[in-house]
């Protein structure tokens, strides 16, 4: 016996054993016999046997009797039509092998597509943060008022600290930052690890248990206390194997003896990836201190909304203005749920990638509804004996739903395999901004698989509905009568049904055309944005220096001269330089400046710009052209007059018609510094090609020292080559300090249009499955057509019609429908793509360009899908094609 049939009759079985057990479980034997006697009695006196049966009910066991008998009775009819069904349907979808497989595949690709794009969905947006009561988690931030572009920016450590005294909306509060850290353990290599200094309120306010150890508390978050951290469960397993004698023991991190109290658990993650957590320690200094670089969390106390606490935080920031205006004068504060910034900008492509992949399980619907038309066709003559025989149109109307919610489970579990294996790619493929935590939970869960059922349900009565009430409805006279031919009203009502059905299929593909075409082009435009300079050949590291002997600034900056000095000097090293912010790395530092000479704005107002500390080799290793003056040079040191690079957009902005050479400009940064310009270089993209340049200033490293910089190498060949050069030669240098992020530059350029390659990639491929589907669609409709005119066809050859007459006869419907599905997808195109607007760059949603490019290509594959089989027409023998009918 076939696993199929052994299947559908397990099925069967079970249904109509439990439709059995209701139907007997309310009557006992005795009372079981006396209603059958008297139902009998009844019927021969010329009763209807369903009266018959609740009058003896009613009889023996009361009225409530028979309505729970009547009830349990309809269920166990109920089950075992559905075994019936079962069992029928799946040998006769075992019979039209061609159909099942055609119709399975189909789902199985819309709905494998749908269920893993859900799968995205569910874990980023809807399913609860894996935190203790997420709903009452919020970010908090603050926010300069005359920056239009960004509200959400990180906060200072006096405001923080200040906020945590005052805020009364709020049970906890806690203040994290992300950085680099050198790890050496005992015997082992320095490696640098991604590390966070927390408050010690925030695991707790997480609701983080430790599963070995424990968490550092509020005494070790002092300044002065000893320095403890609590491991990561990953670092743990790959850098101390797993031992459980970790805790209590001590590593050196950053040149410090730090003990390790704890590791947290398993799939933990808070925002990006951290393998090692250390206390903040503010300090009574840190209350006065410049600067922003913290992001803040807290909880809500219960009843008090997110939207009240934002109003509190901005009543605190505007006495903070008051009170601190040299910090905080034209600065506010916000409060937002922590969702919200951890899904970031992805709701909107998640949502609208959502829609689309809805759109492709539409096709799929409708082409198997196509199929099923057809099928029905072919099945006539069966369906009309069974209705001649005494079936109710109900139960044709059973059977077929039956059969098409078989298709659509089968699609389901085969579409499931492929969402198993598509979810773990996409979850390799998500925007690096999205929360960590989410992007782990992506997966087929109990959540999604219940999505599938509702799905494969829903699909299956969808695409069989309409071809069930099209046979349930047919009149079997006309059926029987019909034979071959296509005269039937029955066969008209089918044609017209399935040709509104391959309309709609062609309007649903233009739909994700247009969104593919709209994509592909904003990707090109991405790419064609120069980011102001060259990746190719370009290998990037990271050092950042730790240790007491780089305590002073000129021990740091020797170090970072020797170690360019002894990378250009590798074989096929052409530049090095260092920088102390990279660019795309999503890293910056920002302060505000004012330009000598010129009015001074008031106070909160000044123009705001990103400082970096470079070495006179940058420019050349990245390929950023200097466009007035010279660049920063070796003789720019510590004692000479300062001096600044600025970028073309600060020039441009304050000396729209002059140069800014020989012009100086003055910074806060530790103490007050006038710097004079020597040279203006060319724009940098460094948060990609979406954003625009704004101001900069690069400052020579010997004049504004910083302890970590990424160093740039550029090679003449294949920059990968240098990697383990690189290494071995910063080894030399000082074995104590760790490499880190050692990478080609064309990698970070890349991840930069990351998110927008993989809607790209997305859309597409829903496009193309949706065309492929809906000419499908075509071509079949062109061959039943064919197959049902093959008698006409025939008739009209033997009188001498041309065979380019019949081929003209046999196209123009497959034509005209292409024509009606294109105006319609055209029109739902223009409605829809301002959806996207927020995923496109440099094209916009009704662009027409791509709308051409997209009706010439559906019409040029449409004709082909129709000349396929109208070409079959005109080669018909006419004494074969009469003989057949």
């Amino acid at each position: 016996m076939r696993p199929f049939d052994t299947i559908a009759q397990a099925v069967a079985r079970l249904a109509g054993f439990f439709g059995r057990a209701e139907r007997e479980s309310r009557l006992t034997d005795e009372m079981r016999f006396h209603v059958d006697m008297q139902t009998e009695a009844l019927v021969r006196a010329g009763t209807d046997r369903r009266e018959a049966r609740r009058q003896a009910l009613v009889a023996f066991g009361g009225r409530e009797r028979w309505r729970d008998a009547a009830r349990d009775e309809y269920r166990g009819q109920f089950f075992d039509r559905l075994g019936q069904d079962v069992r029928y349907g799946a040998r006769s979808l075992l019979h039209a092998r061609v159909f099942t497989a055609a119709s399975v595949a189909t789902l199985a690709l819309g709905i494998g597509a749908t269920t893993a794009i859900f799968s995205v969905v569910d874990a980023v947006l809807l399913r609860p943060l894996p935190y203790a009561d997420p709903n009452g988690l919020v970010m908090l931030w603050e926010h300069h008022m005359s920056n239009a572009g960004s509200a959400h920016n990180v906060t200072g450590p006096a405001n923080f600290l200040d906020w945590r005294d005052e805020a009364r909306s709020f049970s906890a509060m806690a203040a994290f930052v992300t950085s680099r850290v050198t790890i050496v353990a005992a015997g082992g290599d320095p490696v640098s690890e991604q590390s966070r200094y927390a408050s010690a309120a925030l695991l707790p306010m997480l609701g983080i248990k430790p599963v070995l150890g424990r968490l550092y508390t509020e005494a070790e978050d002092r300044a002065g206390a000893a320095r403890v951290a609590v491991l990561d469960y990953g670092l743990w397993q790959r850098r101390f194997g797993g031992r459980r004698d970790i805790v209590g023991s001590t590593v050196q991190i950053n040149g410090n003896d730090v003990t390790i109290v704890g590791v947290l658990p398993k799939g933990f993650a808070f925002f990006e990836p951290s393998a090692l957590w250390m206390p903040m320690r503010f300090s009574d200094e840190d209350r006065t201190a410049q600067g922003r670089y913290l992001r803040v969390v807290a909880r809500l106390n219960p009843g008090v909304s997110w939207q009240r606490a934002d109003l509190e935080m901005k009543a605190i920031a505007r006495h903070r203005a008051i009170d601190v205006p040299e910090l905080d004068a034209n600065w506010t504060a916000l409060a937002s749920p922590m969702r919200d910034d951890l899904v970031g900008n992805s709701r909107t492509p998640l949502l609208v990638l959502l829609g689309a992949v809805g759109f492709l399980l539409l096709i799929a619907c409708t082409n198997v509804a196509n199929l099923m038309l057809a099928r029905a066709g072919d099945r006539r003559r069966e369906l009309a004996v069974r209705v001649a025989l005494g079936a109710a149109p109900r139960r044709i109307v059973h059977q077929m739903l039956t059969e098409s919610v078989m298709l659509a489970v089968a699609g389901a579990a085969l579409g499931v395999a492929g969402a198993w294996a598509g979810t773990r790619a996409l979850g390799r493929m998500v925007p690096p901004e999205l929360d960590a935590a989410a992007v782990s939970g992506i997966g087929i869960d109990a959540r999604v698989l219940a999505f599938v059922i509702c799905v494969a349900l829903v699909t299956g009565i969808a695409f069989g509905l309409a071809p069930a009430l099209q046979s349930a409805n047919r009149d079997p006279k006309d059926a029987m009568s019909e034979g071959g031919r296509s005269g039937g009203a029955g066969s008209r009502r089918a044609g017209r049904l399935r040709a509104a059905l391959v309309v709609v299929e062609i309007a649903l593909a233009v739909v994700l055309l247009a969104g593919a075409g709209l994509m592909v082009r904003s990707l090109a435009d991405l790419r064609r944005v120069p980011l102001g300079f060259d990746a190719d050949h370009v290998l990037t590291a990271g050092v950042a220096l730790h240790g007491h002997a780089y305590d002073s600034a000129t021990a740091a900056i020797g170090f970072f001269e020797r170690a360019e000095q002894r990378l250009a000097a590798l074989p096929g090293v052409r530049a090095v330089g260092a920088i102390s912010w990279l660019p795309l790395s999503g890293l910056r530092s920002a302060s505000s400046f004012t330009v000598v000479g010129q009015p001074v704005p008031p106070l909160g107002q000044e123009p705001v710009g990103d400082f970096r500390a470079i070495t006179p080799g940058y420019f050349a290793a990245m390929g950023i052209p200097i466009e007035e003056g010279r660049g920063l040079e070796a003789t720019d040191r510590r004692g000479g007059g300062e001096v600044v690079v600025v970028s073309h957009t600060l020039a441009r902005t304050f000396w729209p018609n002059g140069s800014p050479v020989g012009h100086e400009l003055k910074y806060e940064w530790d103490d007050w510094h006038v710097a004079r310009i020597v040279g203006v270089a060319g724009d940098v993209h460094h948060d990609g090609p979406r954003t625009e340049p704004y101001m900069e200033m690069y400052l020579p490293l010997e004049q504004f020292p910083y302890t970590g910089l990424t160093f740039v190498v550029r090679s003449s060949g294949n920059p990968l080559a240098l990697a383990a050069p690189l290494r071995a030669a910063l080894r030399d240098l000082d074995p104590t300090q760790a490499v880190a992020d050692v990478k080609p530059m064309t990698d970070l350029v890349h991840a930069s249009v990351g998110d927008t390659r993989l809607d790209t990639v997305l859309f597409a491929s829903f496009g193309v499955i949706g065309l492929v589907l809906a000419m499908i669609g075509i071509y079949g409709l062109g061959a039943y057509t064919v197959q049902q005119r093959r008698h006409e066809f025939g008739i009209r050859m033997a009188l001498g019609a041309q065979r380019r007459t019949v081929l003209s006869m046999a196209i123009r419907r497959g034509l005209v429908l292409a024509a009606f599905g294109l105006a319609v997808g055209v029109a739902g195109a223009l409605s829809l793509t301002h959806l996207m607007g927020a995923l496109l760059f440099g094209v916009k949603p009704n662009d027409p360009v791509t709308f051409a490019w997209v009706a010439v290509a559906l019409a040029a594959i449409a004709a082909l899908s129709a000349w396929v089989p109208a070409r079959r027409a005109t080669r018909l023998d006419p004494v074969a094609a009469l003989r057949s009918d």
